[in-house]
């Protein structure tokens, strides 16, 4: 090795006691074959390795004969690892001593007190680990980039979304921002259990204070699959939306918290849909009622102007709307009623004409002396002298032998006959009907055993009341049967011994049976209507097989027929009745 000194030389340590001052040249260090491997500059104090013209405290240059891919310079721990290396192109490595690019590391990186700004680029790393940037986003999206191209499933558009759960959260130290802020995102356990491809997965370690984070574990959010997800979602709810969609800067449909709709209309919310216009339906539409506004409409006939107001059994509860349904179903029903009268006219008229024929022909006469002389009296009279009292739809007999009797409905569903019942539990039952007088005697016959007596408690106009001695613990059912005592027309004679017929047995007639509801048999009895201009009341007859809706069925009996239990059973009346005894097989009133 050669050392060269140009003087004067000079330098500031000591040598043999004298003091050398470099300065002003600098001290150069060569070999025969390189000069300028050391260069220090007698002023600034600037060492230079490679140069004899460092522009550093430190220069270090590339030797003539070095290869570009051998270390310029190296930094090594105590234990010879190298830390740090610098090539001769520039390239510097980080934890390895071949660095590929400007800057290589080969281990973690972590950078912090960088500046925050609205511009600038994506910061990317590739596969291979190399750094980049990008103006949109790291990965890109050409087709030409890409394979096994498909649409996503419906599955994962709005089902997704709506199972995701967003939340608000602080990161621990270590990750995140240190936990300084409050965050909103979601959790990848979370997502990837709604959708595994909504995550992403740890591909190493990571150690969290909560323990680690294994490979293949849930570690982070798929951006880019929430934001395809979501776009899928949209384009679902639109498809469902469509059909309301309205260019026109007015509201067109509306629907309110409750549910009440509007189309072309404010929401009423009192009514589930409000139109503002007409409604098509192609098809059948159900409803439990339809209901339209209901005036009162005129019709012309001729010089006639007739006014018809609806029924009110056709009427909406508040009356101001006409029930559609209910006003079909009374349509139907009125015109029933009129073909049954139609066809009760028809017969009489046929009968009428019948004996008006035989009245032609000479079939029938009026004998002289005859107790019927139609020329001379009214019906009315011939019947009173057969001891039979005809006024104001009232006929009165002296006794009245019949096969049986039809207790019919008037016009708001009331009859003399019916069924009830005292609940379990109860001891009083108060039967509300229209036909119940203080004056009235009333049959009760129990459907149900009785454990003690029962008693007819009460009559009062329009109700009476059958009370128990003790509550049941079931219902204590029972039907009744009202007969009115007040109202003849005229005193009957005093009671006589009534001659004994095939039906009567000591000269008293006996009933078995009263029948509440029934057919007439044809062969027996005919069938006389009301007269059309006579008030509807109970006592007229009817010829429907149909049950009353009192709980009796057709044919049903009012005898009083003790229950099988024999105990409380018969009939009550005037509260006089406590039970007859157990071997009392029919009843009567009181």
């Amino acid at each position: 090795m050669q050392i060269t000194v140009d003087t004067p030389f000079a330098t500031t340590c000591q040598s043999g006691g004298t003091n050398v001052l470099l300065y002003p040249h600098p001290l150069l260090v060569a070999n025969d074959s390189v000069s300028n491997m050391l260069t220090i500059m007698a002023k600034g104090g600037l060492v230079g390795i490679g140069t004899s013209t460092p522009f550093s405290q430190l220069s270090v240059s590339t030797l003539t004969q070095q290869s570009g891919s051998l270390p310029l310079f190296t930094v090594a721990s105590t234990t010879g690892s190298t830390l740090l290396t610098a090539l001769g192109t520039g390239n510097i490595g980080v934890g390895t001593t071949s660095p590929w690019s400007t800057l290589s590391v080969n281990g973690t990186v972590a950078i912090s007190g960088l500046t925050s700004g609205n511009t600038g680029n994506f910061l990317c790393l590739t596969t291979t680990g190399q750094v980049t940037s990008g103006a949109s986003t790291c990965t890109g999206s050409s087709e030409r980039i890409k394979n096994s191209i498909a649409p996503l499933p419906a599955s994962s558009g709005l089902a997704d979304v709506l199972g995701l759960q967003p939340v608000s959260f602080k990161y621990d130290q270590g990750f995140g921002d240190n936990g300084s802020t409050t965050q909103l995102g979601f959790i990848a356990e979370d997502t990837a259990a709604v959708d595994p491809l909504l995550a992403v997965y740890a591909t190493t370690p990571i150690q969290t204070p909560s323990g680690v984070i294994k490979v293949g574990d849930p570690a982070g959010i798929n951006w880019n699959g929430i934001t395809a997800a979501s776009v899928l979602a949209i384009q679902q709810l639109d498809a469902r939306t469509r059909f309301i969609g309205n260019s026109a800067s007015s509201t067109s449909f509306t629907v309110d918290a409750s549910g009440n709709t509007g189309i072309k209309a404010p929401v009423n919310a009192s009514r589930a849909l409000t139109v503002g216009g007409d409604a098509g339906i192609q098809g059948t539409a159900y409803a439990n009622a339809f209901v339209a506004p209901a005036p009162t409409q005129s019709f012309s006939f001729g010089t006639t102007t007739i006014s018809a107001a609806l029924p009110s059994e056709a009427l909406s509860p508040d009356g101001a709307r006409v029930d559609l349904a209910k006003l079909a179903t009374f349509a139907v029903a009125s015109t029933q009623a009129l073909s049954q009268r139609v066809d009760a006219v028809s017969l009489r008229m046929d009968s009428l004409e019948a004996r008006i024929q035989k009245l032609e022909d000479g079939s029938i006469t009026v004998a002289s002396g005859s107790p019927l002389d139609f020329s001379t009296s009214t019906v009315a009279d011939a019947l009173k002298s057969f001891g039979i009292l005809v006024k104001e739809n009232i006929a009165q007999f002296d006794t009245l032998v019949a096969r049986q009797f039809v207790a019919a409905k008037d016009s708001n569903g009331d009859s003399v006959a019916g069924s009830d019942a005292v609940l379990a539990g109860n001891t009083v039952a108060e039967i509300k009907n229209p036909y119940a007088h203080p004056t009235s005697k009333i049959v009760i016959t129990p459907t149900a055993s009785v454990d003690g007596s029962w008693y007819l408690s009460e009559k009062d106009e329009g109700s009476f009341r059958v009370t128990l001695s003790k509550a049941q613990d079931h219902d204590v059912t029972f039907d009744y049967f009202i007969i009115e005592t007040d109202g003849q027309l005229a005193t009957p004679s005093a009671a006589s011994t009534t001659p004994s017929s095939d039906s009567s047995e000591g000269g008293v007639i006996h009933t078995t049976s009263v029948i509440i509801v029934g057919d007439t048999p044809e062969d027996t009895a005919s069938t006389t209507e009301p007269d059309a201009s006579s008030p509807d009341t109970g006592a007229s007859s009817t010829t429907e097989n149909a049950p009353s809706g009192d709980g009796t069925e057709p044919g049903g009996s009012v005898a009083a027929t003790p229950p099988d239990s024999g105990s409380g059973s018969g009939s009550a009346e005037d509260g006089s009745d406590t039970g007859p005894a157990p071997d009392t097989a029919t009843s009567s009133p009181q």
